[in-house]
């Protein structure tokens, strides 16, 4: 099992979460977490990491909104993670210049 952690999490279509972590396995997201505190078989990055569904991050309407839990209802099916970095994190926006790594 690996982790990836970053300042902020953006699920698809409902924002953002706070210094959180998505654990992944066999190339699936298996669950999130607060980070708490460090964790082994975590890889912490800068900027945001990206939930989403669709094919291309840049395809995603984001919502510039920080939640402070993870909806009980949340699918874990199907989804993507893409790193984004550098971001605006005044606006909580890509910047025109950020970058993306597709994680999963």
């Amino acid at each position: 099992m690996k982790r990836f952690a970053a300042h902020y999490l953006y699920l698809q279509g409902l924002g953002y979460l706070k210094q959180y972590a998505v654990e992944v396995d066999n190339d699936k997201v298996v669950g999130l977490s607060p980070c708490m505190a460090e964790v082994e078989n975590t890889e912490w990055l800068p900027g945001v990491l990206m939930l989403h569904t669709a094919e291309n991050w840049q395809d995603v309407a984001i919502t510039p909104q920080i939640i402070n839990e993870i909806p009980t209802d949340l699918s874990k099916d199907a989804w993507r993670l893409t790193h984004l970095y550098p971001y605006n994190f005044t606006s909580m926006m890509p910047y025109d210049e950020t970058r993306h790594k597709q994680l999963l």
